[in-house]
């Protein structure tokens, strides 16, 4: 028979012998095997496909049988796989997992052996060796159910017979690192990792080790594997298993998204394009919805670019876990009767001498309840978070497992990859994240057989708050997007070339306070996801490059000769030290010495180098890995005695399109209609973007360039109020230097401000002092400088260049940063550029705020609503087989009819088509 979708292909070219109208493709009879995840993930195309079959069939007087696909899990696996668990693991059997039979269709679970999962693992490998039609596999399995073994076994095997390398992509280098070690103490000696920690020794040595065979299972962390070839990494021996795990990373809508992780789907997508490349993909999780509004499964196997993929869903359902759910009242302020009631459940749970993890949204709320907690209490408790020094969190993890300390207050980073078993209690201070999250970190207790488990949560609505302001903190918004877009159609009117190379440092005004690489990649992966969806075709195909090897540096005279005499045949000089500033008079009063006090220094500083950053690390930091040295020189740290010598530079240009007073007359004339505005509401008025919008409404018609000056307005002037000063006894505001917009404390949905016409007029003054610095003549429409890799100290030079571009009357662009470069290719320019100049607004940010609403709704029916143990567990298999929990009470939502509509025309379809059953 045929399958659908076709794993070698068959189907395809069935199909399109049908449409090209050769009749004789069309048989007497035919059967078709549909695989149930094409229900799940695009019932109405599918549905669609198949009524077409059937017309087609039944006009032509033939005979069409669809099958539905259920896999049949033959409980079976080779012996060598028992020799290496004994080998290695000391244990002569197999744990037995549980994995949902048909999760499209119910609840039903069967057993499967490790072993059983294994061999399917294994199997797949050696079809994709022979050249035979092979498939991807995903699964998920709860925490503890030892899903690292899945693979560990399957690598084993297939480096002893095939002489293969399997490749663990792991997202934390803790992680990686734990997994290697363990290993390694059980006797396997051919695992390594490599990352961005090891030095380059290192890693030349472990890579000839792989190279010449005595190492064949790899760990890597993603961004690592997308800088380079994979025969980098693998040489002239094939690839057998590449594994992903925490697959989950890859969705764009979740809050712990790892935009590398996505950018992998591209990677192994080419990687595979090469006949000779063959290897199935295994991605793994804990938890993931397969299918429905929150789903997770189907989303990474397609982001991850996997074939179809053998599907092993495991059970979720914990009956030895008891939900202990209480309604939490208060008065006054919700967040200090949060903190007191917490401290009183610890401190009971830790009178009773109960084992209990007790999560958090907020590192500060761990901080707070722990100076809360009876000096007693504290010595029998633990605190992990983030920023805890990894050798402290080990200290603390490893107390807790030997049970000198009782109770572990914590944010979800406590978890992955510890491994506890005697835990009796979870406590959720308030939840953050998902159902997803919360079952994961609910699946954390009772691993003992035998044991009884208990989640307790005082809840309150109020308690979401904290999830929904973690949201948008770690949201990129629709501005931000337009901006960068506005930046890429602007490049490449300039460069008037498809290849582009932007800098991540082009856009640090859009994310001045975050992880400025992840943000720009993940924005711009927004962009490109959004414009393929929109035109059925890539617009913008965005790509990340390995880190920039070129840097600048100002070498003051003092160090000059020295640093060319050690560093000298990768620096050259490519700007003379500029004149020294005259030093400024201070009124100094009568009988002061002021030397102790101020030690000024002369401007200029020394002649600005260009290094070759890369060949100096190679020559002279080879024991140290290539992104740390780099680390180091950006915060001064490299030279030794010279890094007081030494001061890391970017290189910025600006460009001006026409002459520069015609140019200053138009910003001068966008700054006047954007003071009318402002001064419209008044001087104490709170307003909101969409406000001053419309505000400018009169003096900029335009629609596009009209959002586009408030998107900047907002993103470069407004700032959170600063206290200085005392006034009449109470403390005087004004915004952030540099800004004019006086921000409101956040508080959710659309931020606030208020105009601030003091402030304004500095930095109007600033501007035009700055204007006057780059550009003194009137011919001048070109500058090129090197400013400090501080943003907080160039500020005003960039807000001038971002003011130029956005209101296209110039261009500017930064070089010689610390974060990875990014190459795009421009496959449509009219569609980006048109786009630039639309009120452009990104469908995939909507999508991620809709679901991410929806998930929080979710929750808070979860909690509020009274249901026995078995019927929360009930709720939870629900939602993650991809149906409706709430069973319609939800169904208010927008869209929620229309979904309703499309089960119902499942029911009729699946009635009308009349699957027969096909096993495999």
């Amino acid at each position: 028979p045929l399958t659908f979708p076709s794993v070698d292909g068959s189907y395809y070219r069935f199909k399109w012998q049908l449409l090209g109208g050769e009749a004789t493709a069309l048989p007497e009879q035919q059967t078709l095997v549909v695989d149930p995840s094409a229900l799940v993930r695009n019932l109405e195309a599918t549905m669609q496909e198949l009524r077409l079959l059937l017309h087609l069939f039944q006009l032509n007087g033939r005979q069409l049988t669809l099958l539905r696909k259920v896999d049949r899990h033959k409980e079976y696996f080779r012996d060598d796989f028992r020799a290496i668990l004994q080998e290695h693991w000391q244990s002569d059997s197999f744990r037995a997992l549980r994995f949902y039979a048909q999760p499209d269709r119910d609840r039903e679970k069967v057993n499967l052996t490790q072993g059983t999962v294994i061999e399917s693992i294994v199997t797949q490998a050696e079809k994709a060796m022979k050249g035979e039609p092979y498939t991807d596999l995903f699964l998920t399995a709860p925490t503890g159910a030892g899903k690292s073994l899945l693979f560990q076994i399957p690598a084993l095997y297939l480096a002893r017979h095939h002489q293969s390398i399997t490749i663990v992509v792991s997202p934390l280098k803790a992680l990686m690192y734990d997994q290697v070690t363990a290993l390694q103490e059980r006797g396997v000696q051919e695992v390594a990792f490599i990352n961005s920690d090891i030095s380059l020794q290192e890693r030349e040595d472990t890579l000839h080790r792989i190279h010449q065979g005595e190492i064949s299972i790899v760990y890597l962390s993603p961004e690592l594997l997308l800088a380079h070839p994979i025969t980098h990494f693998v040489g002239e021996r094939p690839l057998g298993l590449l594994v992903v795990d925490e697959a989950h990373l890859v969705t764009t809508w979740g809050r712990d998204f790892r935009v590398d992780y996505w950018y992998l789907g591209h990677y192994l997508r080419k990687l595979r394009s090469h006949a000779t490349t063959r290897f199935p993909i295994v991605a793994l999780t804990a938890t993931a919805a397969y299918g429905g509004a929150q789903d997770l499964v189907f989303d990474t196997v397609s982001s991850l670019n996997m074939r179809i993929a053998k599907l092993f869903i495991g059970n979720v359902r914990r009956d030895e876990i008891v939900f202990d759910i209480e309604a939490f009242d208060y008065e006054d302020n919700h967040e200090q009767a949060k903190l007191k009631q917490t401290k009183t459940r610890v401190e009971a749970y830790l009178s009773a001498g109960t084992k209990t993890i007790v999560y958090y949204p907020w590192t500060n709320q761990i901080v707070k309840t722990f100076e809360l907690l009876e000096p007693a209490a504290r010595r029998k408790t633990g605190k992990y978070y983030g920023s805890v020094s990894q050798t402290e969190r080990k200290r603390v993890a490893d107390s807790f497992k030997a049970g000198e300390l009782r109770a572990i207050l914590a944010t979800k980073a406590f978890g992955m990859g510890i491994d506890i078993q005697d835990i009796e209690v979870i406590y959720h201070h308030a939840p953050s994240g998902n159902l997803a999250d919360y079952v994961q970190e609910v699946g954390r207790v009772a691993r003992d057989p035998g044991l009884k488990g208990i989640t307790k949560v005082d809840f309150h609505p109020k308690d979401l708050k904290f999830t929904r302001i973690l949201n948008a903190l770690s949201a990129i918004r629709q501005y931000q997007v337009r901006l960068m877009l506005q930046k890429l159609a602007a490049t490449y009117q300039l460069k008037d070339t498809a290849n582009l190379e932007v800098s991540v440092e082009d856009f640090t005004y859009l994310f001045p306070k975050a992880d400025i690489d992840q943000k720009v990649k993940s924005a711009l992966l927004l962009l490109e996801k959004d414009l393929e969806t929109r035109f059925g075709y890539p617009v913008l195909l965005v790509r990340p490059r390995a880190l920039s090897s070129i840097a600048y540096a100002r070498i003051a005279p003092e160090g000059e000769a020295e640093f060319m005499d050690l560093f000298g045949e990768f620096a050259e000089k490519v700007a003379e030290p500029s004149a020294p500033k005259a030093p400024r008079k201070l009124a100094v009063p009568a009988g002061y010495n002021i030397k102790p006090i101020m030690k000024q220094k002369a401007g200029g500083g020394g002649a600005i180098y260009q290094l070759r950053l890369d060949k100096i690390w190679e020559t002279h930091f080879r024991e140290e890995s290539f992104p740390i040295a780099q680390k180091k020189f950006f915060e001064k740290k490299l030279f030794g005695e010279l890094n007081e010598h030494v001061l890391p530079q970017l290189q910025l240009s600006v460009r001006l399109p026409r002459d520069r007073a015609e140019v200053q007359a138009e910003l001068d004339g966008y700054f006047k209609h954007l003071e009318a505005a402002l001064v419209s509401f008044g001087p104490q008025t709170y307003f909101t973007r969409p406000q001053l919008e419309q505000a400018l409404v009169e003096s900029i018609p335009d629609d596009s360039l009209r959002r586009r000056v408030t998107d900047l307005m907002v993103t470069l002037y407004a700032g959170m109020p600063q206290s200085f000063g005392q006034q009449r006894g109470r403390r005087r505001q004004q915004p952030e230097v540099d800004t004019f917009l006086q921000l409101k404390r956040y508080a959710g949905g659309e931020p606030s401000m208020r105009f601030d016409d003091r402030a304004y007029r500095k930095v109007q003054e600033s501007l035009a002092k700055k204007w006057t610095q780059l550009f003194p003549k009137d011919d001048d429409r070109v500058y090129t400088g090197y400013v400090t890799t501080d943003p907080a100290k160039n500020m005003r030079t960039l807000k001038l260049a971002y003011l130029l571009e956005t209101f296209q009357m110039g261009s500017y662009e930064l070089a010689g940063g610390k974060h990875a470069r990014i190459f795009v290719r421009v496959n449509d320019p009219e569609a980006l550029i048109s786009l630039a100049n639309s009120e452009y607004e990104n469908t995939v940010i909507k999508e991620n705020q809709q679901r991410q609403a929806m998930a929080l709704d979710l929750m808070e029916y979860f909690f509020t609503t009274e249901m026995e143990d078995s019927a929360r567990w009930d709720f939870i298999e629900d939602y993650f087989l991809g149906r409706d929990p709430t069973h319609g009470a939800l169904d208010a939502r927008d869209g929620e009819d229309e979904a309703a509509a499309e089960d119902a025309e499942a029911e009729e379809l699946d009635e009308e088509t009349a699957f027969g059953v096909y096993s495999s």
